[in-house]
């Protein structure tokens, strides 16, 4: 789980699998994880992992997410069947564009290229409150020039200039020249129209052939024994800890719990809390197995 600061506010399920050809272990993530909960009162974190090989997340024992291990989890518990040739290369002659410009097409004799996208509006007229003979910016009458300036060594001292006040009264200043307007007749570079290409062969994709590490578990919930599941917690905030963690069975099911507790709620009960207990809420499974025998 993975509860700080950040935007990744999830409860990451990740379970390590045994590859039954290499005997090598692969974690498997699920894919979307859900979104962790945020408050300041004790929260339990429940996993649930059932012999058809689905699994239940909740959340002060509400359901929050639900799945399957064959299905939801990247990578894939089973590889697949059949994989890319490698070997396999498009052929040269293989054509994939599925359209082409039209070789019969022909440029229509009144399309001009040359036509400007923008002209002159002719009928615009100056506002009658248009300040010609007013600048667009003026010397900012309240600058002073620097005690320390040297006419000399810095030149003439020119004061800075700002907005002339006059024009923002006005619709504007300065000398007036008419807008810009759309060109009716402009039409821009001529291209060909699109056709379907006669010679379109598809996309091309190498063939399949079988799979060498290809194996089919179909009960990934059968984990192996073991006595314990790990987790990490990560230092993000200090405001936050792990209470309780247990490990159970009821029926044929697997239960994983964790219970976290802001810390000024522990504190309370608990004074003095070590540094090694203080830290964020993130709770990351890393391993999940079958329960000690004791707990069959």
């Amino acid at each position: 789980m993975n509860q700080d600061n950040s935007d990744d506010r999830q409860v990451h399920f990740i379970f390590k699998h045994k590859n039954p050809k290499t005997g090598e272990y692969e974690e498997k993530h699920l894919k979307s994880p859900p979104v962790a909960k945020t408050n300041k009162v004790s929260t339990l974190y429940t996993l649930i992992v059932k012999p058809d090989n689905t699994f239940e997340m909740l959340v002060d024992n509400a359901s929050m997410k639900n799945g399957s291990l064959l299905e939801d989890f990247s990578p894939s518990v089973n590889p697949e069947k059949e994989i890319d040739d490698k070997d396999d290369k498009k052929p040269e002659d293989w054509v994939d564009q599925a359209r082409i410009p039209d070789p019969a097409a022909d440029k229509p004799d009144d399309w001009d290229e040359d036509e400007p996208s923008e002209i002159v509006d002719e009928d615009a007229t100056k506002p009658d409150d248009w300040l010609e003979d007013e600048p667009t910016s003026i010397p900012d009458p309240e600058a002073e020039k620097p005690e320390d300036w040297d006419d000399e060594e810095d030149g003439d001292w020119i004061p800075p200039t700002i907005p002339n006040p006059k024009c923002e009264e006005a619709s504007g200043c300065g000398k007036w020249e008419p807008p810009m307007k759309m060109n009716p007749k402009y039409k821009g570079k001529w291209t060909p129209g699109y056709i379907d290409n006669p010679a379109y062969k598809g996309v091309w994709a190498p063939r399949k052939i079988p799979n060498p590490d290809y194996f089919e578990d179909k009960t990934p919930a059968n984990f192996e024994p073991m006595g314990a599941v790990s987790s990490t917690s990560w230092v993000g905030t200090r405001n936050m800890l792990i209470r309780d963690r247990s490990v159970s069975r009821f029926g044929p099911c697997k239960k994983i719990s964790f219970l976290t507790t802001s810390t000024s709620v522990i504190q309370l009960k608990t004074p003095r809390l070590s540094e090694k207990r203080r830290g964020m809420l993130n709770v990351r499974p890393r391993m999940l197995k079958k329960l000690p025998r004791s707990l069959s």
